[in-house]
């Protein structure tokens, strides 16, 4: 009984923490369209600034060692990228995304070019880049949760940053931004964020 009664108490705790309150009004994310943007379905990630690269993709940083993937805007210019999904918490069907929650996000293609899962996750280091290996749902995971904001001065323009709050009260977000090596952009943390649009796929 006691074993019982501290799991409910501990996925109380945890639907408190990650799940939007019915008290709480929360803003949704749009996409380009100016359209609800929806948990589980895919969209492809844009850049504002198409000089930078294309759709976010995955990219292989090493040629020795090409995995995990990392995140990265495709070489391409007119490309779309790779489509991601967001997963809130509780991995509901067609719930609208909101910003400001924290989330998974995760490639969607078909195929494993990698043993790690297709989700985000923050590798932090000298230069912190995100990879591929983000698990789906942990709520102690903390590389693997990320957030969308409002971001630029046009509608439905926003971009991503990581300061998960369940962890306790975040001091700062760090956006995420365009690192650039090898002629390539890969996504990592920077001051400057890249500010996206999606369009669904």
């Amino acid at each position: 009984m006691k074993k019982f009664l501290l799991l409910a108490a501990e996925t109380t705790l945890v639907l408190l923490l990650f799940w939007p309150h019915a008290t709480t009004a929360y803003e949704n994310v749009l996409d380009i369209n100016g359209k609800p943007v929806l948990a589980k379905t895919s969209y492809y990630t844009i850049p504002m600034n198409r000089t930078q690269g294309g759709g976010i993709t995955l990219l292989s940083k090493s040629s020795n060692s090409p995995c995990p993937f990392h995140v990265a805007l495709d070489p391409s210019k007119d490309s779309r990228g790779t489509p991601l999904q967001f997963r809130f918490f509780r991995n509901d069907d067609k719930k609208n995304m909101f910003l400001d929650v924290d989330i998974n996000v995760v490639f969607d293609f078909n195929g494993k070019k990698c043993p790690e899962p297709k989700g985000w996750r923050l590798a932090t280091g000298s230069t912190s880049y995100v990879t591929t290996g983000g698990e789906i749902g942990l709520i102690f995971q903390e590389m693997d949760w990320f957030k969308i904001k409002k971001a630029g001065s046009e509608p439905n323009v926003y971009k991503f940053v990581w300061c998960p709050e369940f962890m306790g009260a975040p001091t700062i977000c760090l956006n995420l931004g365009v690192v650039t090596e090898g002629g390539n952009s890969f996504i990592g943390v920077r001051s400057e964020p890249l500010l996206v649009q999606f369009v669904q796929a």
